[in-house]
């Protein structure tokens, strides 16, 4: 690990961390309990996948451009079933993934300290590095919760 990276690298293994559980709180939940919930939002298919869309468009390399409509629904307001499969919502977990350990390996220490060039919202990239990893959490939290509820098991903590 070089001096340079020290920091980075702490967060390339949070990221990491935080895919592996995504994965498995998706992989936990059955296809017959995927669509369904207690309420509109807490449903785990929609927790799920607005929490790697949200990733999605805060690591993206031009935020202002992102395709919010590139499923075709809007994951606010559609039907439960409008969203995509688990196998679908693991393929685009992958792709999520696979775009952010990208963007983070051409990451120095030196760049978390500089200024957030994709919104320009938070003062550094690491300010919004921190959210998108608590905001993920957050929302692998509520997918937790619902695995819990439905006597399912929870991902393994990493």
């Amino acid at each position: 690990m070089s001096d340079h990276r020290s920091i980075t690298e702490a967060v390339i293994r949070q990221f990491e961390r935080q895919w592996k559980m995504m994965q498995e709180a998706i992989e936990n939940c059955p296809d017959e309990e995927w669509y369904k919930g207690c309420t509109h939002f807490m449903v785990p298919a929609r927790l799920a996948f607005h929490a790697i869309q949200a990733a999605d468009f805060h690591l993206s390399v031009a935020p202002a451009r992102y395709d919010w409509g590139r499923f075709g629904f809007d994951w606010e307001e559609c039907e439960p079933t409008a969203l995509p499969s688990r196998v679908d919502t693991l393929a685009f977990l992958d792709e999520v993934r696979a775009k952010i350990a990208s963007k983070l390996d051409e990451l120095e220490d030196r760049d978390l300290a500089g200024p957030d060039t994709p919104t320009g919202y938070f003062p550094t990239m690491a300010d919004h590095l921190v959210y998108v990893l608590r905001h993920t959490q957050y929302h692998l939290g509520q997918l937790d919760a619902e695995l819990h509820r439905r006597g399912l098991p929870s991902p393994q903590w990493q």
